[in-house]
């Protein structure tokens, strides 16, 4: 048998004997695809809408046949079509006039739209619907619109992305929320339900901190009437082709930093750091209610080490009592995500597209202790901590308008290296390996000891070749 893995700007990850890793020591959860056959045989793997950017594979034949003393030779090929006839529409993100597409489709219809830097969230919305009936193909208005919408972040929309059957909407007007990645290309997939062509207004509004001002002026306009410019005539010389859209309101928005890369001796080993000279942990102040944003990239040289991403909280020598202060991160590839409150969790916070690192006052009573998460083999791309922090009356359980005048102090790292900070405990050595052209870190633990970290490293050592 032979097994294999195909991930997208990062080396898969199979245990082939049930190891598993520890909770502060995970990879993101991206979607990863497997395939499994028998030797003399043809596999074959689709995958549908695949993101752009390098591929890797990871092959293994099962520990029966190496036992056997066979051998297996891999070949592989890779074909890939292209969608064509996409239309690009023109996101409106916080500007003064509404931007729509008017289109009558058939069966399917692709779109795409640019999300600059700042969009972390938007919508997409379908208006004016009506049906193109009949010899005369009379247009009808109808109350739900009968088509499906689909998106997707840097890929064509596929069955396993979210979609929305707008016939079930329960107003003419048809919405999807969504999350997303800035500085990237979104694609959204409309689809009728019926068999006469639909007509309608397709629009995208996006959200979150954009980096320019809020557009106000000019406007596009689709006729410009000469004879009034000049006279006093009371008319109104130019005619929109859109109109004014409602007062948007942009999101509280705090410093948004793109963090300097510093390369150390060493495979893998580089940290990133405040813009300006630092030799050591950066202290941020971090005002409560409000959101930082660090912003660093992790290239494809970059992903066979460890990132390590670390946060303390700094208290005042003069701290209140019965006041609570919490800090927590959220890192994420591609989106800027904002830790939220989660009763459901243990730890109280989550982060919907990345992991949580949190602290509070409590852990840092007795000095700087450092939480930490661990990400093996990161994927390429660009990169987001969203910092928060809150405090709070610990006996009134409740927010105190006080404390939420005075910052709080936080120290951070981000830092990568070849396996754990270079090393692999007291039992095992790191070591650097070549496969398929690939270059990537892992530990090897000494003769006769079985610790937690073999099991972590074990099935990483099977590691891809790149397609």
């Amino acid at each position: 048998m032979l097994g294999r893995g195909i991930r997208n700007e990062q080396f898969p990850v199979v245990s082939t004997d049930g190891g598993r890793f520890p909770p502060q020591f995970l990879p993101f959860k991206e979607t990863q695809h497997h395939i499994i056959f028998r030797t003399s045989e043809e596999g074959l793997l689709e995958l549908k809408g695949p993101q752009p950017g390098n591929w890797f594979m990871m092959s293994a034949i099962s520990p029966s046949a190496t036992s056997n003393g066979c051998s297996t030779d891999l070949i592989v090929r890779v074909e890939y079509t292209v969608q064509e006839d996409i239309i690009t529409i023109v996101p409106v993100f916080q500007d003064y006039q509404d931007i729509m597409i008017f289109n009558t489709i058939s069966r399917q219809q692709y779109y795409r739209f640019y999300v600059s830097n700042g969009g972390s969230a938007g919508n997409v919305t379908i208006t004016k619907c009506s049906l193109r009936q009949g010899e005369d193909m009379k247009k009808q208005r109808v109350s739900q619109c009968p088509v499906k919408i689909a998106t997707s972040p840097l890929s064509l929309p596929t069955q396993y992305n979210k979609a929305v059957n707008c016939s079930e909407s329960a107003t003419a007007d048809c919405s999807v929320q969504l999350i997303t990645k800035p500085g990237t290309w979104h694609y959204l997939s409309v689809t009728t339900l019926e068999d006469s062509p639909v007509e309608f207004a397709i629009a995208v509004h996006l959200k979150g901190c954009r980096s320019s001002p809020r557009q106000t002026s000019p406007m596009l306009v689709n006729k410009i009437d000469t004879g009034v410019i000049c006279g006093n005539t009371g008319r109104r010389p130019l005619q929109l082709i859109f109109p004014p859209s409602s007062a948007q309101a942009g999101d509280i928005c705090g410093p948004f930093i793109e963090l300097n890369r510093r390369n150390r001796p060493g495979f893998f080993s580089f940290d990133f750091a405040l813009p300006g000279n630092s030799t050591g942990p950066e202290m941020l102040s971090l005002k409560p209610g409000e959101n930082t944003v660090l912003s660093f990239s992790i290239g494809e040289g970059d992903i066979g080490g460890t990132l390590a991403v670390e946060l303390a909280l700094i208290l005042s020598r003069t701290n209140e009592a019965g006041i609570m202060r919490e800090t927590m991160g959220c890192l994420s590839r591609g989106y800027i995500t904002t830790p939220s409150y989660n009763h459901s969790s243990t730890a109280g916070y989550t982060c919907a597209n990345g992991r949580i690192i949190l602290q509070n006052s409590t852990q840092a009573a007795n000095g700087i202790v450092f939480e930490q998460i661990m990400i093996p083999y990161p994927a390429a791309g660009q990169y987001y901590l969203t910092l928060s922090s809150h405090c709070y009356s610990t006996t009134q359980h409740r927010i105190s308008e006080d404390c939420r005048k005075t910052p709080i102090q936080v120290l951070f790292s981000v830092h990568s290296n070849s396996c754990i900070s270079g090393t692999c405990g007291r039992y095992g050595q790191c070591y650097q390996y070549v496969s398929g052209g690939v270059l990537f870190s892992t530990c090897q633990c000494v003769a006769g000891i079985y610790t937690e970290i073999q099991t972590i490293f074990k099935f990483i050592i099977l590691i891809p070749g790149r397609i």
